[in-house]
């Protein structure tokens, strides 16, 4: 299987779909960083990645804020045709800079991402990955990503 990240913007150089955002927060993008850093307060800001529905997912992102201020910086969402959304999960760093992974599924084929600063803080995320779990879990498990492990053809 070919590992695909969903996230077809993974640099975060062109224009985010799907957009919401709420209350006094603002984004912008670090192009040295390639990092959406979002602050304000008293509000959100997501996008939203087109994925596979009822399909186990693996997400991956690096996040960078204070985590003395707050404990749940982003979370991970399904949208449905409504706008309607339920939370799949909420990414919890363990440090103010830390690479966070998590599994999710989506019922709609449609999740966002929405960062939550708090007043005097920033919320930075980059280097998102969303993939299907069963290509991760091969690649992760079974040696280098696109090998069998122990063979030196390339999979199908």
């Amino acid at each position: 299987m070919q590992r695909i990240n969903w996230f077809t913007n993974p640099n975060l150089t062109g224009p985010l779909t799907g957009i919401s955002k709420w209350g006094g927060v603002t984004a912008s993008v670090n192009k040295t960083n390639h990092q959406l850093v979002v602050s304000g307060s008293n509000g959100g800001y997501g996008f939203n990645v087109d994925v596979p529905a009822n399909t186990p997912l693996v997400v991956s992102m690096f996040v960078y804020t204070d985590i003395t201020k707050q404990s749940t910086p982003v979370a991970i969402m399904d949208v449905d045709d409504a706008g309607k959304v339920t939370v799949l999960a909420g990414v919890k760093p363990k440090s103010n800079a830390s690479t966070m992974v998590t599994r999710v599924t989506s019922k709609t084929g449609k999740i966002r991402f929405e960062a939550y600063p708090v007043s005097g803080t920033t919320v930075n995320f980059g280097d998102l990955l969303v993939e299907r779990a069963d290509t991760y879990d091969k690649a992760v498990g079974g040696g280098l990503p696109g090998f069998f492990s122990g063979d030196t053809m390339p999979r199908d």
